[in-house]
């Protein structure tokens, strides 16, 4: 694999943080954000969503 990420380590960089726990001015307030090491890289209007995108994108990264 090419980037040679294992589990733990995406789990530390992949982030999900609840509405009012980030700061971002140009983000939409009252929303989910998933952020990795270079900050906030999606909103979601509901946390399920924030954890499947967030779930999706550790995938992504171990089988890239």
């Amino acid at each position: 694999k090419g980037n040679n990420m294992d589990l733990d380590t995406l789990l530390d960089e992949i982030s999900v943080h609840d509405p009012g726990m980030w700061e971002n001015d140009e983000g939409p307030v009252g929303w989910w954000g998933v952020s990795n090491t270079e900050g906030i890289i999606a909103y979601f209007g509901n946390s399920s969503d924030a954890y499947r995108f967030s779930l999706a994108e550790i995938n992504r990264r171990l089988n890239g």
